[in-house]
């Protein structure tokens, strides 16, 4: 969820995941100009942004401890007033990060100390949003909410076709 704080800046609060490691925010968008503005909610310079990028696990603990990525116990961020009013409609991604997990071929039953598995996976996990923040993506939320189950079924009683695969000859 977002609101706006009494200083103009914008709060950003979220429901934690079970796996996440740490958060990164970032905001983007542009003037009229078209100047693009950036923020993100690190507290060092980064050299890239981190956005869409699978990490490591031991690299996001390391951003973690270089403030770089908010820990996995944060639940809110607040965006600057001066990022919300520079730009015309401000975009907010949110990537949370999770540790890596190994995944082999299981070992044969009586299969001999030399056996060696013939795949073996390295899995990274993440997890990411896009929201407008202000009173553009306030607007949008409250539309989004506002829509009944009632409103839903008239749509698919309204002729919409249901997706489901077409019979094979």
């Amino acid at each position: 969820s977002q609101a706006q704080t009494g200083s103009g800046a914008t709060k950003v609060d979220w429901q934690g995941l079970d796996r996440a490691t740490g958060y990164f925010l970032s905001v983007i968008g542009t003037q009229p100009d078209g100047t693009v503005i950036m923020w993100s909610s690190s507290e060092v310079a980064l050299q890239d942004s981190l956005m869409g990028q699978y990490l490591p696990g031991a690299e996001v603990n390391r951003l973690v401890a270089a403030k770089a990525v908010l820990p996995s116990a944060a639940r809110s961020c607040t965006v600057p007033k001066e990022v919300i009013s520079a730009v015309e409609t401000p975009m907010l991604m949110m990537t949370a990060f999770a540790d890596d997990a190994d995944f082999a071929q299981p070992k044969p039953a009586g299969a001999s100390a030399s056996w060696k598995p013939e795949w073996t996976v390295k899995v990274r996990y993440k997890s990411g949003t896009m929201l407008m923040l202000g009173e553009a993506g306030q607007a949008m939320a409250a539309l989004q909410g506002g829509m009944s189950d009632e409103a839903e079924d008239a749509d698919d009683e309204a002729g919409v076709p249901a997706a489901t695969p077409a019979p094979r000859k």
